[in-house]
């Protein structure tokens, strides 16, 4: 399976591994993964591991509902 590398508008990128995971360097330079699990995203970053708002899955989710309204217009 290839992978499949986005940008988002605030300049992360992500890479696609697999069809339900992703991953991403945060500013520090660290690699974090997301998994996508039912209808939300966990990531591994510090801020993900204790259940808090993270900031990779936000924007990764900006980025899938983008995407689906994009789709969506074009029907």
């Amino acid at each position: 399976m290839s992978t499949k590398t986005i940008s988002t508008e605030t300049s992360l990128k992500f890479t696609q591994i697999d069809p339900r995971t992703w991953s991403t360097t945060g500013v520090s330079g660290n690699v974090y993964t997301l998994n996508m699990l039912a209808s939300s995203l966990h990531c591994n970053c510090p801020a993900g591991r204790h259940r808090k708002n993270c900031y990779h899955a936000e924007q990764l989710a900006q980025f899938f509902k983008a995407e689906l309204n994009e789709c969506i217009a074009s029907c």
